[in-house]
């Protein structure tokens, strides 16, 4: 019988096996918004933060308790730095219809 140790880890390593495989395609726009957003920033690590956020399980359909404004996309999720600067928006796409298309990047507004 697993303990919930075991069951977590389980769990962990799913995500870590989910994040690396699942294809992802960044949009023209999230990059754009990127380099509007974060001045400096290198938008070729966007799909590199994406990963290690949905390997760490910080992925939510809700962005309230993000800092950006109430109201969600029910047919997006997203994600979040681990400092919480940057919060991207992905969803099922054309682009890529076996994966996540990254649609935008976002700042907390209280940032």
């Amino acid at each position: 019988m697993d303990t919930m140790r075991d069951l977590a880890a389980r769990v962990d390593a799913m995500a870590q096996s989910f994040a690396a495989r699942v294809p992802l395609a960044v949009l023209d726009h999230a990059m754009w918004r990127a380099a509007e957003r974060f001045p400096g920033f290198r938008t070729e690590t966007i799909e590199d933060e994406v990963r290690e956020a949905l390997a760490a399980g910080r992925v939510t359909i809700d962005r309230g308790p993000l800092g950006l404004h109430p109201k969600s996309d029910p047919t997006c999720l997203y994600v979040w730095t681990a400092d919480g600067d940057r919060i991207y928006a992905m969803r099922v796409d054309a682009l890529a219809p076996d994966g996540f298309a990254i649609i935008t990047t976002m700042r907390r507004r209280d940032r």
